[in-house]
């Protein structure tokens, strides 16, 4: 089975009516008729489910406490997450975002001492 592909359907609607205007179907013929229908099957076609694919990466904000945990923040919104080194969070809560399956250090702060 062939991957999905995902068009822009306004774009693709406006290069087969270009067809038309250049005299490739301006006729009453068969292939006038089935450019029609094409262009009316597009028209009526639902709108497939598609969302952005967000990508980012969490960024280590504090150094582990002794609880093992340290503070994140994602690349892609800034919102902090809390939680244990040992523990890869593979999407940001607040975003959506996916994750690399590693994190960059900042300028590293001791959690105990916030």
């Amino acid at each position: 089975m062939q991957a999905k592909k995902y068009i822009e359907a306004e774009e693709f609607l406006s290069r087969i009516n270009t067809l038309r205007v250049r005299g490739i179907g301006n006729k009453p013929t068969e292939w006038h008729n089935a450019m029609l229908s094409v262009l009316e099957a597009i028209r009526q076609a639902p709108a497939a489910d598609v969302r952005e694919n967000r990508h980012g990466h969490w960024i280590m904000v504090t150094r582990p406490g002794r609880d093992g945990n340290a503070m994140y923040r994602c690349s892609r919104c800034s919102a902090s997450d809390d939680h244990a080194v040992a523990v890869m969070v593979p999407f940001c809560w607040r975003c959506g975002a996916e994750m690399a399956l590693d994190y960059v250090e900042e300028d590293l702060e001791d959690e105990d001492d916030q």
